[in-house]
């Protein structure tokens, strides 16, 4: 997968605007700050469990990540996690050093973009 391009917008502002359609105040807010607080454990389990070795906890903790990830539209963060999340599933390889590495350096970009939202929104 290609780099991500640093001007992008790790997160799809249409995606928000959506979450702000459905008619509950503060669901956008709610839900940045979800992520916020559980997203960096469901990271760190990811790194666990392929220390591990462990297949099934790979594939557990890169499904939480991308389900979280995929309200905000975060695109590249969705996609590195499904590739870990079928590897782990179909193939059995233990060797996603530099998916892992991938989807850690884009998930410190979209927490760092949901920060600066959640501030601006304040």
């Amino acid at each position: 997968m290609p780099a991500p391009d640093d001007l992008a917008d790790p997160v799809d502002p249409e995606a928000l605007t959506r979450l702000d359609g459905v008619g509950r105040p503060g669901l956008v807010a709610q839900l940045i700050t979800l992520f916020l607080e559980t997203a960096p454990d469901t990271m760190e389990a990811l790194h666990t469990a392929h220390a591990r070795r462990d297949l099934d906890g790979v594939a557990r903790a890169a499904h939480r990540l991308r389900s979280s990830a995929s309200n905000f539209g975060a695109a590249r963060l969705v996609d590195l996690t499904r590739q870990i999340e079928r590897r782990a599933e179909t193939d059995g390889a233990t060797q996603f050093d530099t998916l892992i590495a991938d989807a850690g350096a884009e998930f410190a970009r979209v927490r760092q973009r949901l920060e600066e939202i959640k501030a601006a929104r304040s």
